[in-house]
């Protein structure tokens, strides 16, 4: 444990008045007592520490960046954090379109940019959709309006396009 640390802060928080309890624990039914207002303060200092953690990893991340204004912090999304929101909101979606139709994505997209083909490979995956051909990729989710979103947001449009079809085979 870091001397300084937000652990160290919080471990000697927890332990003050330790040394004097410490003659009493001799008595084996002896232990440190904590008022309610005490054990708050200490959930609230570790609830604190928890969100700043989760604050730097984004940022470590690149999700989101931080910006001072006189002696306030504000954190705002980068391109890539509002990327991964959409990529979260494509994921969790759980409606289906109705009963016959179905969502076609199709692609083309040039290999120098072949990271993004990846990327959207990969996406469509997880969102159960199923590969027909090589660049078609066909899944029952209505995702279409968020998928719209996410494709402005690779500036893709170009190469991807979105359809919703009904199945006749």
């Amino acid at each position: 444990m870091k001397h300084g640390s937000k652990t160290f802060e919080l471990f000697e928080l927890m332990t003050a008045g330790f040394d004097e309890a410490l003659e009493s624990l001799k008595h084996p039914k002896a232990m440190l007592r904590y008022s309610y207002d005490e054990l708050m303060e200490i959930k609230e200092a570790r609830r604190r520490y928890e969100r700043k953690r989760a604050l730097m990893s984004l940022e470590k991340q690149k999700f989101v960046r931080s910006v001072k204004r006189g002696n306030e912090i504000f954190y705002k999304l980068t391109d890539r954090g509002w990327q991964q929101k959409l990529k979260n909101n494509l994921l969790t979606k759980k409606t289906l379109l109705p009963k016959g139709s179905v969502c076609f994505v199709s692609f083309d997209i040039p290999e120098s940019t072949s990271h993004v083909r990846r990327a959207l490979r990969l996406l469509l995956a997880k969102a159960e959709f199923y590969q027909v051909h090589r660049s078609v990729w066909e899944g029952r989710r209505d995702i279409v309006q968020d998928l719209k979103k996410f494709v402005r947001a690779l500036k893709s449009g170009d190469w991807i396009h979105v359809y919703v079809g009904k199945k006749i085979i």
